[in-house]
């Protein structure tokens, strides 16, 4: 599963599934609210296009009969990786420091590989200062699975990652941790549009659900709106051997 940077929303180490919209919230035209979407808007009415690249139709939802050719759908067929990677958090003391509270994000890569990014302070949007990370990779070896830079080694197992200085020195011991964006499952307003709730697509022109009720691509509101406030709720599969956007590619087009 990608881990994104995402002003504190990191998705991981949940049951990978299908993308879902569950719910769509958009306020009609013309009484326009503050747009949310940090993207400049002109005083127009518009429809909101959605594409999810990375389900194209049901055949492409089928669960692949090995966790390393497409997408992983269902977390209890997933690779024993999908268990290790994900965001990690704890305090280090590091030789003639205080102890000093770090994130660690682990990203799999396939075949038990591993890439991960050390942050000083925190987790990107929980404390890291911006600046400082520490870049390592690895994978399973004959006693365990290590993570390695220049000066430190991390050993990943059953929900916790120890830290050691290159020298062999033990560091402190970070866990396994799963952020939440504060407004999942939050109920629209009173005057907001549900635009999908899982079980329909009488909003949308040309919608259709796949075989588990989730919401095709490329599918266009109906309702043309103005400025806008829009909660959206999505869910990356776990495909460790893609890279980039090719791990699961989602977006909303207006």
């Amino acid at each position: 599963m990608a881990l994104a940077e995402y002003n504190g929303l990191t998705i991981l180490n949940v049951a990978p599934a299908a993308i879902t919209i569950d719910p769509l919230v958009l306020l009609p035209c013309p009484a326009p609210t503050t747009l949310t979407l940090a993207i400049p808007m002109r005083p127009l009415c518009f429809t909101i296009a959605i594409s999810i690249a990375a389900v194209t139709s049901p055949a492409a939802l089928a669960q692949p009969k090995s966790p390393f050719k497409g997408a992983v759908i269902d977390a209890a067929l997933a690779d024993a990786d999908f268990g290790l990677q994900g965001e990690y958090v704890g305090y280090l003391a590091p030789p003639g420091h205080d102890w000093q509270r770090v994130g660690l994000q682990v990203v799999a890569l396939g075949s038990s590989k591993f890439d991960a990014v050390l942050y000083s302070g925190g987790l990107p949007g929980v404390g890291w200062d911006g600046r400082t990370k520490v870049k390592l990779n690895g994978g399973r070896e004959t006693t365990g699975t290590f993570l390695r830079s220049a000066d430190r080694v991390i050993s990943l197992a059953s929900g916790q990652a120890a830290v050691f200085a290159s020298g062999g020195r033990e560091l402190g011991t970070l866990a396994l941790i799963h952020r939440e964006s504060p407004t999942m499952g939050a109920a629209p307003p009173p005057t907001g549009v549900v635009l999908f709730n899982g079980t329909d697509t009488e909003q949308f022109t040309a919608g259709k659900l796949a075989p588990d009720g989730t919401l095709l691509s490329g599918v266009l509101t109906k309702m043309p709106v103005h400025d806008f406030h829009m909660h959206l709720e999505f869910r990356t599969p776990y495909m460790p051997q893609a890279r980039g956007q090719g791990r699961g590619n989602s977006g909303v087009y207006i």
